[in-house]
């Protein structure tokens, strides 16, 4: 089984805990991501893909020092606030066992969940869904890589976390999509 997350596996985006940590208004951000295809479109000859926008505005607020600080691993504990659906994360496991039984088994056929969205990977994987499924492909915060062949790169502007995530010096982010 493949899923999207936001409005399917929620009822909400998964960016609601986000937008309050930070205290951000959510109706305002999500108007102004809506209302940045127009603005690109002023700007110059750029395209646009209105789903994935709004990743470009977190960095925006990054840059703006709106969301101060945040980091993947910020994102993986806000992730443990989404509300899930009704019924998840029992539900997945429900789907799982109801295939094994015969004639099923003997045919090793299996239930597997992923989930494929154009959110946040790390709030996907901090939410109690993500021990539930097998896969989990979404856009992630990415610290920031120092050119390490151009001439002027004396230093890194990261230092790297134990647990895999770094924390970002620089203020500036990536989001990988």
């Amino acid at each position: 089984m493949i899923w999207d997350f936001d409005k399917t596996l929620t009822h909400d985006y998964m960016q609601g805990p986000l937008f309050t940590k930070y205290g951000v208004d959510s109706r305002a951000f999500w108007e102004e991501v809506n209302n940045l295809s127009a603005f690109y479109s002023e700007e110059g000859d750029y395209r646009i893909a209105n789903d994935t926008i709004y990743l470009n505005h977190i960095l925006t607020y990054i840059r703006e020092g709106i969301f101060k600080g945040l980091t993947a691993k910020t994102l993986r504990e806000l992730g443990n606030e989404i509300q899930l659906a009704p019924g998840l994360p029992g539900f997945f496991d429900r789907l799982r066992q109801s295939v094994d039984v015969e004639p099923y088994r003997k045919h090793d056929v299996r239930v597997e969940h992923y989930v494929v969205s154009t959110g946040l990977r790390a709030m996907i994987k901090g939410s109690r869904l993500a021990s539930h499924v097998e896969g989990i492909w979404a856009c992630d915060l990415l610290p920031p890589a120092p050119p390490v062949h151009h001439p002027g790169n004396q230093s890194q502007d990261v230092i790297p976390g134990s647990d895999g995530d770094s924390e970002v010096l620089s203020g500036s982010s990536q989001m990988r999509v």
